[in-house]
């Protein structure tokens, strides 16, 4: 019963990982079928010509979340020729700025205020406005931007606006660096002192509880290090983290669910002593293949996970395929624990 049941746990996670990227793939599909083009907004026939300046001169540094003021010359005659100030766009460097309407117009003072912020229609704007190689300092990254503004599917209209923009301040480098620091020293020191990365507390590290740590320990961070930066507590967080860490969490009970099944008079495998982290989550001297695999795909989506984050200021969206992958190597590794429990019986009993 107990072979069966754990059977029946790793088809059921294989089940579940494929049936997961599935549905993000549909569930992307229909959002991407479901999207109307927007009403195409045309200037009235007539309107005089629009000029950009800053309005306020103190606003030489912004960062993510400030308003940024500007002065558009001749907006009220615009505006009476029949046009809307609030179907205007923010444009930066002549790149539009999707989704970044006005959120203040005064049209006989002649501005318009923009917030400025990351949404999902410009975030591969922003993107490429954060070059690494042209625009990072040290511990700091900034860019000097031209602001303009415009109809959505029009052009910029011309500005003499310009303001440094700052993606990353020194003090709020500082900041998250002592953060993540603190907080990895604080999982180590746990994780050595208790059995938080261990299935017993005599026992060896567990590799599963280890990948739940290390994913639950960066997507933490992550949110803080980019709520720190643009001061909005609705950072975006795709679902497909939420799957990645699900993958985790199942891959987790699983094996727990096999090592507790292999002795079944005591409810739980009788616990190995440790030979240290790296030997135990590699699987001791000889190097497991399924646990290298699991450990080969952590490593390279948790390092393309924190590029991304640092570079673009987002959390990045992995797509089905890559979360598949995980979930093939999260199954294999569970499905061989099983053969891998009972090499490990002989061994104690000739010890015994």
């Amino acid at each position: 019963m107990g072979l069966k049941l754990l059977n029946g746990c790793v088809i059921g996670l294989f089940l579940f990982c494929c049936l997961g990227a599935d549905k993000l793939l549909v569930a992307q599909q229909q959002n991407t079928s479901n999207v109307q083009p927007p009403p195409e907004k045309t200037e009235a026939v007539g309107s005089p010509a629009l000029h950009v300046q800053m309005q306020d001169r103190s606003q030489s540094e912004m960062r993510l979340g400030d308003y940024l003021t500007l002065h558009v010359q001749n907006l009220a005659e615009w505006t009476k020729a029949g046009n809307s100030p609030w179907n205007l766009i923010l444009f930066l460097n002549n790149r539009p700025m999707k989704g970044i309407h006005p959120s203040d117009v005064n049209e006989q003072a002649e501005y318009v205020e923009f917030r400025l912020e990351r949404k999902g229609e410009n975030d591969e704007t922003w993107d490429q406005l954060m070059e690494r190689g042209k625009n990072w300092d040290w511990c700091k990254v900034s860019r000097i931007l031209q602001a303009s503004t415009g109809l959505d599917n029009g052009y910029a209209v011309a500005s003499e606006a310009q303001f440094r923009m700052v993606f990353l301040s020194r003090f709020a480098f500082l900041l998250i660096a002592v953060i993540i620091g603190g907080s990895f020293c604080v999982l180590l020191f746990v994780g050595r002192k208790t059995p938080l990365l261990k299935d017993d507390p005599a026992g060896p590290y567990s590799l599963a509880r280890t990948q739940m740590a290390l994913w639950s320990w960066l997507t933490i961070d992550a949110y803080l290090y980019l709520y720190v930066l643009s001061q909005d507590p609705a950072v975006d967080i795709p679902a497909s983290i939420l799957g990645l860490m699900g993958i985790s969490a199942t891959t987790y009970v699983a094996a727990a669910m096999v090592d507790r099944s292999m002795d079944p008079a005591s409810g739980k495998a009788a616990p190995e002593p440790s030979k240290g982290f790296f030997q135990d989550i590699f699987g001791g001297k000889q190097l497991s293949l399924h646990r290298l695999q699991m450990i080969g795909w952590t490593v390279a989506l948790a390092f393309v996970f924190v590029i991304q984050v640092v570079r673009t200021l987002s959390i990045p969206d992995f797509n089905p395929t890559l979360l598949g992958l995980m979930g093939l190597s999260a199954g294999t590794y569970v499905g061989f624990k099983i053969p891998e429990k009972q090499s490990q019986k002989p061994d104690q009993c000739a010890k015994a």
